[in-house]
């Protein structure tokens, strides 16, 4: 995104919030995430870390408050 945003002030002329820098930006923005086995990655990691977040509230966490709300 730095490089896009460089070569659209010093090469084309574009100041930032024309309509121009959009067309300009959406070419490099596609151009990284062509890498499609990274992106898989990206996702897959996400989906864990929520699953994990998940797991760990409602099967550790809310199960320990449950116990301490029924010992006392």
């Amino acid at each position: 995104m730095g490089i896009g945003m460089f070569y659209m002030k010093t090469v084309m002329g574009i100041t930032y919030g024309p309509l121009e820098m959009m067309n300009l930006f959406w070419f490099t923005l596609i151009i990284p995430a062509a890498q499609w086995q990274l992106f898989a990655v990206s996702g897959c990691t996400i989906l864990l870390v929520g699953l994990g977040e998940e797991i760990m509230y409602r099967g550790i966490v809310l199960h320990a408050f449950l116990l301490t709300r029924e010992l006392s």
